[in-house]
């Protein structure tokens, strides 16, 4: 319920592939924040619709279990504690490499371009020309405009984000680097995988060696997929990167 509310239809349904939107390389700037919109809109679901499905595996295979063992059985709590972390870390990657395709982050990329970013322009000096905002505009680089909350300059290639609009800065912030994401998501996956590693070479009791054991063998698929995704990636950017100035177009 604090994922979704009182909407009970994203329980049962989840992101799938041949769902993903497609970008719209528009030149109305109304039409690309609207498609920013529809596009956060859409990243916030995917991403409460993998938290609620990696904590609804973690609960029915590491709480519940816990639930019925009998008063006379002792376990280690903190082994426990940390068996359910895991698991939660195991259900959780494969569900984001699997909402987040690297087809769809490309599709969030190339709106973020198109969306642009503002940076306020604290000294301002009284002889600096500049224009009025307008929303029916599309700024480039370097322009500068005054906004009802300040002074704006725009960074990005091409600017139709609304100045102050904290909405845009985040989405620009976060799909601006195409490999941004990845590159997050292969932070955590390494440091789970040598946390397990870790904890494998202090553990001396076999049901604690076995778990662990599988537990590592199963963040290696998610590993493998990140680094071979944001290998392809990289290479597929190459030339957008030599080239910075030239907005991709779809």
């Amino acid at each position: 319920m604090l994922l979704f509310g009182l909407d009970l239809k994203p329980f049962f349904t989840g992101p799938s592939k041949k769902e993903d939107p497609v970008h719209m390389c528009s030149t109305s700037p109304e039409s690309i924040r609207q498609e920013v919109e529809i596009l956060k809109t859409d990243f916030n679901h995917r991403i409460k619709h993998v938290l609620f499905n990696s904590i609804l595996v973690t609960y029915m295979t590491a709480l519940i279990p816990i639930c019925f063992t009998q008063n006379t059985l002792y376990y280690d709590t903190w082994w426990v504690a940390q068996h359910v972390l895991m698991t939660w870390v195991g259900a959780f990657l494969p569900l984001c490499l699997h909402a987040l395709s690297p087809s769809y982050l490309d599709t969030l990329h190339r709106c973020a371009l198109h969306l642009g970013k503002w940076t306020k322009v604290e000294n301002r000096n009284p002889h600096m020309p500049y224009s009025s905002w307008s929303e029916l505009q599309i700024w480039q680089k370097g322009s500068l405009v005054k906004h009802v909350r300040g002074l704006f300059k725009a960074e990005g290639c091409n600017n139709s984000a609304e100045p102050a609009n904290t909405t845009h800065q985040r989405f620009y912030f976060l799909f601006e680097k195409p490999l941004r994401v990845l590159h997050w998501l292969l932070i955590f996956t390494w440091c789970a995988i040598l946390y397990q590693i870790v904890q494998l070479i202090q553990s001396s009791e076999w049901s604690q060696i076995i778990g662990l054991s599988f537990m590592l063998a199963s963040n290696y698929i998610p590993l493998f997929r990140l680094m071979r995704d944001r290998h392809l990636l990289s290479k597929a950017y190459k030339d957008q990167a030599s080239s910075p100035l030239r907005l991709r177009s779809s």
